[in-house]
């Protein structure tokens, strides 16, 4: 007898069990435990789980090879979830994991309890058994999850506890299973805490493991790593080098848009907007030969915010505003689209329409877009600089009141508005803070560095008119040389 409970297969642990047990405790046994199976068949978890309680702890139980024994507690784990009983839920997702051949399900439902009631030494132990007891699992965690976990133990200032973390994720055996992730990420925070360990030999071995543009490109002016990138690092070389790999796994995953869409960023920071434009052509969501996309859902708003760019980097600008507005018509994870309409307004912006701007971003006055706090910031800072370049600097007072006092949710948007108001000591003071910061000076670095021009119109435009004079400032310049200093990318600035 086999049976499935989401997609969990639970084999015959309900006929003939074991020697060492007497004929009358194993009847017991099998009685209770189809009871218990019939009980999770008829949707009564509660009294399933009541039943399998009692059976787990006797000696009985105890006695049955592991195999059967697993098999039960997938079964409990189950059950515990459809009954909201999250204690129950973690004891046999502990009990099922600590037996060979415990499954996915069973192992993810350890880490993500683990992870809600932020028992992070807990879950660093459960990254660590999970490299020893089933990598598949590990491997198919979500990025976004440990990633989350990552900045956690950052912010946290737990560095012993991080850096158990990132040994697993950037040990040669961890694969991401997304064919499109590389893990990179990990092995610069790694190299990063090594770095200030004084391992450099270590940090240095891990950043060659490097393969993605962004994070090299990061570590070329980050503080902690610059020393130990290579010097004749070209960044452009980097991105070229990744784009082939890109077109490679486009070709062997021909249903993934994010692979085009990925190859699209690539050509775009490579300054090469007509080769993008056909690249995104030949996979529009709106023809036939869409339907072999499997991800497309996920990805059909991310097109059209993708091609809005392109025509942007090629001065289309009429084409640009359209894409993006048909872009942030469409929903986004089955809700009202957040990024696209923020994007579209920041575009208008950018373009001189401050008007169309704030009618744009007026969609968020119902409330009835839920973002984050980074989302808030981009509406603070499009409302905001709008209103200003409309006159009214005092309906724009709440906008910039609320960026100064949530700098950290978007150091850049908190920098940007004061500049929307002519306030350039604001924003200087604001570049200052991010330039000083271990967290912050990458990205502000990495703003003011030098770009090859665009293909089209001034490297400055709109909200960022004024970036090259809050450079110049003697207090700016001070601080970009306390940080390491800018550098110079042959690529366009993303």
């Amino acid at each position: 007898m086999c049976m499935r409970f989401k997609g969990i297969a639970l084999p015959g642990v309900f006929i003939a069990f074991m020697a060492g047990t007497s004929v009358a405790d194993e009847a017991s046994l099998v009685e209770r435990l189809q009871l218990a199976t019939d009980r999770a068949e008829q949707e009564n978890c509660k009294s399933s789980l009541a039943v399998l309680n009692d059976v787990v702890s006797e000696k009985a139980f105890a006695a049955l090879p592991e195999e059967k024994r697993l098999s039960v507690f997938e079964l409990a784990n189950w059950c515990a979830a459809e009954a909201n009983d999250n204690g129950a839920k973690y004891r046999y997702a502990l009990e099922g994991t600590r037996l060979s051949g415990a499954s996915e399900y069973i192992w993810h439902t350890r880490f993500a309890l683990e992870m809600n009631d932020e028992r992070y030494a807990a879950v660093a132990e459960t990254l660590e058994a999970m490299t020893r007891a089933n990598r598949a699992a590990l491997n198919a965690l979500k990025i976004e999850w440990l990633a989350r976990l990552n900045r956690k133990l950052r912010d946290n200032g737990d560095t012993l506890l991080q850096a158990r973390v990132l040994q697993v994720l950037t040990d040669n055996d961890y694969r991401p299973a997304d064919f499109l992730l590389t893990g990179d990420n990990f092995k610069l925070s790694y190299a990063e805490i090594l770095a200030e360990q004084g391992k450099t030999a270590e940090a240095t071995a891990l950043l060659e493991r490097v393969v993605e543009p962004q994070p090299l490109i990061g570590a070329s002016v980050d503080r902690r790593l610059r020393a130990l990138v290579k010097p004749d690092f070209d960044a452009r070389a980097i991105v070229e080098a990744r784009l082939a790999q890109m077109r490679d796994i486009a070709v062997a995953h021909p249903g993934s848009m994010a692979a085009v869409l990925e190859m699209a960023d690539y050509l775009r920071q490579l300054g090469r907007p007509e080769e993008t434009l056909a690249t995104l052509e030949a996979a529009h969501p709106d023809r036939v030969y869409a339907v072999t996309f499997s991800d497309l859902d996920d990805n059909r708003n991310w097109w059209w915010d993708s091609l809005s760019k392109t025509y942007a980097m090629l001065g289309r600008d009429d084409e640009a505003v359209s894409a993006m507005g048909k872009a942030g018509a469409i929903s986004e994870r089955g809700e009202l689209n957040v990024s696209q309409a923020l994007n579209l307004g920041h575009l208008q912006l950018e373009l001189g329409k401050p008007a169309e701007a704030l009618e744009t971003v007026s969609v968020f006055d119902d409330g009835k877009r839920t973002m984050s706090p980074y989302g808030e910031m981009v509406l603070r800072l499009v409302r905001g600089c709008a209103l200003l370049a409309l006159g009214r600097a005092e309906v724009a007072k709440p906008d910039l009141a609320y960026a100064a006092s949530h700098e950290k949710d978007h150091p850049s948007a908190a920098m940007t508005l004061p500049l929307c108001a002519g306030d350039m000591d604001a924003a200087a003071a604001v570049l200052i803070r991010r330039l000083d910061s271990p967290d912050q000076h990458v990205g502000a670095l990495l703003q003011f560095s030098d770009y090859d021009p665009p293909p089209v119109g001034p490297p400055f435009k709109g909200l960022y008119a004024r970036l090259p004079e809050l450079k110049a400032r003697a207090d700016v310049q001070a601080a970009i040389a306390r940080a390491g200093g800018v550098r110079r990318f042959h690529l366009q600035y993303q």
